[in-house]
């Protein structure tokens, strides 16, 4: 949440403090208590986003990242050092050139030169899976490649996924800060208003209750 809406979550809060401290008045009057509970809802539904945005599983884990990278990083030196071997037996430069990789390159690539490294291997062994097999590569160990490239693709994916998601819930929020506003405007404000004469200590406390205060405003202004 940005600035302003946390400034307005914490008025939420301290109006919701305050209709408890004067649970006894508030409650004599149904429409005000069952309005109370649903702005009381409105304000957990926008915690509840708020955590859902922070705890969002779908950023892959470095220790999953780590552990995916390692297996294609294995099975990609170990099927360019074979493809290496046929294309200097063959005089296959262009095997040759592609298959050259060693560990050192693999270890400094970004992720997606990483997976672009693995993929182009992986392309060069399926279409020399029956040559290879006398070089220790067997069609599982293709096909095992294969799917580690997958996976990584798959993990270096998720931060997308994340975005996405994070829009999403930021879409939600907005909706919800919306609904908040509007139960507080058009009905909270109208019923305390009922308080003013019978009970002005309550209408006073709600009316502090309701401003607004951005406070990283606040102490931007006193460092000036």
């Amino acid at each position: 949440m940005n600035n302003r809406q946390n400034a307005k979550l914490n008025m939420y809060q301290t109006v919701l403090d305050t209709a408890e401290k004067y649970k006894t008045q508030c409650t004599r009057i149904p429409k005000l208590k069952t309005t109370i509970e649903a702005l009381a809802s409105g304000v957990e539904t926008i915690r509840q986003l708020a955590e859902d945005k922070q705890t969002a599983a779908l950023r892959a884990s470095s220790n999953e990242k780590a552990q995916v990278e390692n297996q294609m990083n294995h099975l990609t030196l170990t099927v360019a050092g074979s493809l290496y071997a046929l294309g200097v037996d063959t005089e296959n430069y262009q095997l040759i050139n592609h298959a050259h990789i060693t560990s050192k390159t693999l270890t400094r690539a970004a992720g997606n030169q990483k997976l672009t490294i693995a993929r182009s291997i992986s392309t060069f062994a399926q279409a020399n899976e029956s040559e290879l097999e006398p070089y220790g590569i067997e069609p599982e160990t293709i096909a095992a490649l294969q799917k580690a490239v997958e996976d990584y693709n798959a993990v270096i994916s998720k931060p997308r996924d994340t975005i996405a998601s994070h829009k999403q819930i930021n879409a939600l929020t907005k909706e919800q800060f919306y609904s908040v506003d509007t139960i507080l405007s058009r009905k909270v404000d109208k019923l305390m208003f009922l308080f003013k004469d019978i009970h002005p200590d309550l209408y006073l406390e709600y009316q502090n209750a309701r401003k607004i205060i951005n406070t990283s405003i606040r102490h931007k202004k006193e460092n000036k």
